[in-house]
């Protein structure tokens, strides 16, 4: 704990995957639940938070996505700035976490879809054993589209995943999100803490959805880290994220 509060004044932590806009999937039922996530963030040392709602393109186009997403966003800015809390909350960044399809790279509306003015795309991969062909779609984007694919939760594909696949998607340009949970639970916490020190894991996202079930738990994740003295491996994804976000 002291170890962590220490840290929250050295570093500016980014949570690089969120659900805190209200009223959009599900995630952040109404404002002030948005809110309270993003003060629950902000205790835990959370400067930056990327809101990526989920975006499935079976259900609903980008245009209509982004309308949807930016009456949340302006709503949640407005009542923030009406009560005064805007300098008190982590500065919000917009982005959608995209389900995977067949020909995504190959689709120029997914470019709205990235995070905030950057060239990143939060990508959801299918819950399946993946076969060369879906893993070269996601390579593709970049190639095709100036897209660079950011895995979303990483740590939830593990159970089904050929080690070899895995390692073809460290080796590529694509980049990688671990979920706080991964740090945290016992199943996968020696995995992703020994990814983190070999430079395979670029962004930590708390994936926090409500006030009950999948809260904001940055600063768990965090303690686990720093327990395990990976002090400098969390200072290099801070950096990054907080570069990235800069541009």
């Amino acid at each position: 704990m002291k170890k962590r509060i220490e840290l929250q004044r050295e570093v500016s932590f980014v949570d690089f995957h969120s659900h805190v806009l209200p009223a959009i999937d599900d995630g952040s039922p109404d404002v002030d639940t948005s809110i309270e996530m993003l003060h629950m963030l902000a205790a835990q040392g959370v400067k930056k938070v990327v809101a990526t709602p989920h975006f499935d393109a079976t259900i609903i186009s980008p245009s209509e996505f982004i309308k949807m997403r930016n009456e949340s966003e302006g709503f949640l800015r407005s009542t923030i700035e009406k009560r005064g809390m805007s300098a008190d909350l982590p500065e919000i960044f917009v982005g959608a976490e995209v389900f995977y399809f067949a020909g995504i790279s190959r689709s120029e509306t997914i470019r709205e879809l990235c995070i905030g003015n950057t060239d990143l795309l939060l990508l959801e991969m299918p819950f399946f054993a993946w076969n060369s062909s879906v893993v070269n779609e996601a390579l593709d984007m970049r190639g095709n589209l100036g897209i660079v694919p950011v895995i979303a939760h990483l740590d939830r594909y593990f159970p089904f995943q050929k080690k070899e696949v895995l390692e073809k998607i460290f080796n590529s340009d694509v980049l990688v999100q671990m979920n706080t949970e991964a740090f945290i639970e016992a199943k996968t916490s020696r995995k992703v803490l020994k990814m983190l020190s070999e430079g395979k894991i670029d962004f930590i996202g708390s994936d926090c959805h409500n006030l009950s079930l999948r809260t904001p738990n940055f600063d768990k994740a965090v303690d686990v880290i720093l327990k395990k003295n990976q002090f400098d491996d969390l200072c290099e994804i801070c950096e990054f994220g907080n570069e990235i976000l800069m541009d």
